[in-house]
């Protein structure tokens, strides 16, 4: 099943009743500030109405979002430009059916590369267990590898406004199925090196 098969579409009446909007303008020059409110509304996990307006569901599960699209409103602001957050906005549902599917079939997106980096490494691990000890650095890196999973995870689900609490993971569906993949990794890993693998990694990247 690929990631776009793996997520179903909503319908209107499954997506957000409201909605958190960043309404942005930033200086065109230097173009590097631009690129860098860019990046940020991308890990933040926003989506885009038009240019210089963006989204992020507005739930009583998930208030983190507001506060990722004020601090990306008072870094605009400092870097010249102004910016404006909207709380509570209601969108008509068709376009708020779409900004739902926008999401969680970029999420998919994410989570089917992760699960794929973590059976890649799963296979690695396999190809070790026939070989002599790796020593202290190949056991560090190991731990380094599963850790950075582990993180990359985090950071996926914490921008994942859509599946509930922050931290938590729907019971099927592409992030159960990437969760499962990077702890069959630590449990391989584990078992390889003959002690546990500590998670590390910050929550965004």
């Amino acid at each position: 099943m690929t990631a776009a098969q793996d997520v179903r579409p909503p319908s209107p009446a499954e997506a957000p009743d409201h909605w958190t909007l960043l309404v942005y303008t930033v200086p065109s020059e230097p173009s590097r500030l631009r690129a860098s409110v860019w990046r940020d509304l991308k890990r933040a996990g926003a989506v885009y109405l038009r240019d210089g307006v963006c989204a992020l569901p507005d739930t009583p599960e998930r208030p983190d979002a507001r506060n990722a699209l004020a601090d990306l409103a008072a870094k605009v602001r400092a870097l010249g430009g102004q910016a404006t957050v909207v709380t509570g906005g209601r969108l008509p549902r068709e376009r708020a059916g779409e900004l739902a599917a926008e999401l969680r079939a970029v999420r998919a997106v994410e989570y089917a590369d992760l699960r794929l980096e973590a059976e890649r490494l799963l296979a690695s691990i396999h190809r070790e267990q026939g070989h002599r000890e790796l020593g202290g650095r190949g056991w560090a890196a190991l731990r380094a590898d599963v850790a950075k999973l582990r993180g990359w995870l985090a950071q996926i689900v914490a921008r994942d406004y859509l599946s509930g609490a922050p931290g938590t993971l729907e019971t099927g569906g592409a992030a159960a199925g990437a969760s499962a993949a990077v702890e069959r990794c630590a449990a391989a890993a584990d078992g390889l090196a003959g002690a546990p693998v500590v998670g590390l990694g910050s929550r965004r990247r």
